[in-house]
């Protein structure tokens, strides 16, 4: 058991199995900072907003370099569950002092 099929990535009010995801990219309109997904079986792609109201690490705004940073990050995520051998959900959280980062959880401790 285990492999990306057990591994789920929350995309707003959607889980999404990790091995249905084609491609993660950075999408920058304006101020709007989000990830973008394209999925099998979906026609249109689904989005992570990185919204430029959440402050970096040192309190400047969501860099392009910055969310390119966190598609790396899901991937890495995504691998290292799948290789865990059990299920995990991943979802990207807040420091509450507005640092962005992927949470990892095994199923098991849901």
């Amino acid at each position: 058991m285990g492999g990306k099929s057990d591994v789920w990535v929350v995309v707003g009010e959607h889980r999404v199995r990790a091995d249905t995801i084609q491609r993660v990219t950075v999408h920058t309109v304006g101020n709007a900072r989000s990830l973008e997904l394209k999925v099998t079986g979906s026609r249109e792609p689904l989005w992570i907003s990185v919204a430029s109201q959440y402050a970096g690490s040192y309190g400047d705004s969501v860099t392009e370099e910055r969310l390119a940073e966190l598609a790396d990050e899901l991937v890495r995520a995504i691998e290292t569950a799948a290789r865990s051998g059990q299920g995990h959900r991943i979802a990207l959280d807040s420091d509450g002092r507005g640092s962005r980062r992927w949470i990892s959880e095994a199923l098991t401790t849901l």
